[in-house]
């Protein structure tokens, strides 16, 4: 088994640049570790025909590791002097890493109807974004959009988080959280149309009026945003179905103010000027899908 010391190795730098969203935008693989989720994806008969190479650290007892190139089997193997490995495996997890091929992300189309819930993702801390994911699976969303401002899905810290989950969701690619649902400015157009209003000033109507209720169900189907400033969600979850699209706020910034769609809110005994923004997708995700489940649309994981 081929052995590297040097971190000025080409291949080893290359596995190093896994740990950034940079590297994963402009590779085809990323990095996995931690025996549960190693162990998941050699069972999966999918999944381990995309292991590109498996790192092991090197170690001084030979007997350890010709046991996990038995375990391994066919699938290349490299040996990692301690300290490489370690820069490779940040969360300390031991044991092996697996170099996969990364699942294609495919585009997602802002115009088009939803494919189901659809949860729009701006999240940009790879921790959050883990999180979010692991419910969304849990509770049945369908897809997760993610847009512009998203930490990479593959970074290792939301893999970690997403306990696996990020390997199971359908995930496609969004534009900014700036575009979602944004009415643009009517007077814009070059030929409007010119009506007298009530007041006796004049008014600039174009054909663009006609798509600012599409604008406000977010271009192509229902958008609602979760937000402090919305309607309380037990209030209008008789009016959702299961062909929605949810969009999160950015962790700290929120929703933009472009947004024209509704916005919904979780209500609070205690009211707080936030919330971690995994608990309260999550609440909100359940109880929606609850709803629709009671109402008889929707899917049931179970």
């Amino acid at each position: 088994m081929k052995e590297i010391v040097s971190a000025q190795n080409s291949q080893f730098k290359y596995w190093k640049s896994l740990l950034r969203s940079k590297g994963l935008r402009e590779s085809k693989h990323f990095l996995l570790s931690g025996k549960k989720l190693v162990d998941e994806i050699l069972d999966d008969p999918i999944w381990n025909k995309k292991v590109q190479t498996v790192l092991i650290e090197s170690i001084s007892d030979s007997n350890a590791i010709s046991q996990w190139q038995n375990l391994f089997h066919s699938m290349p193997g490299v040996l990692l002097s301690s300290p490489l490995f370690k820069e490779l495996d940040i969360l300390g997890a031991g044991g092996p890493i697996l170099v996969m091929e990364q699942p294609e992300i495919q585009m997602w189309n802002l115009q088009g109807s939803p494919q189901g819930f659809e949860l729009l993702c701006p999240l940009g801390d790879p921790q959050n974004l883990g999180a979010v994911i692991r419910s969304a699976y849990a509770f049945g969303v369908d897809s997760i959009v993610l847009l512009k401002e998203a930490a990479h899905p593959f970074l290792p810290k939301a893999i970690k988080a997403s306990s696996g989950a990020v390997l199971r969701i359908p995930l496609k690619q969004g534009p900014s959280i700036r575009q979602i649902g944004a009415v643009k400015d009517l007077t814009d157009d070059p030929n409007p149309i010119i009506k007298p209003s009530s007041s006796n000033k004049l008014n600039l109507t174009t054909d663009r009026e006609k798509q600012v209720k599409k604008s406000q169900r977010g271009d192509g189907g229902p958008c609602y945003a979760l937000d402090l400033e919305g309607t309380e969600i037990y209030l209008k979850t008789g009016a959702l179905n299961s062909s929605m699209r949810l969009l999160l706020g950015e962790e700290g910034k929120g929703i933009p103010k472009t947004f024209s769609g509704e916005r919904l809110r979780l209500p609070m005994v205690n009211p707080m000027e936030s919330l971690n923004v995994a608990v309260a997708t999550s609440i909100a995700i359940y109880e929606i899908k609850r709803a629709g489940l009671i109402r008889g649309v929707g899917k049931s994981h179970s």
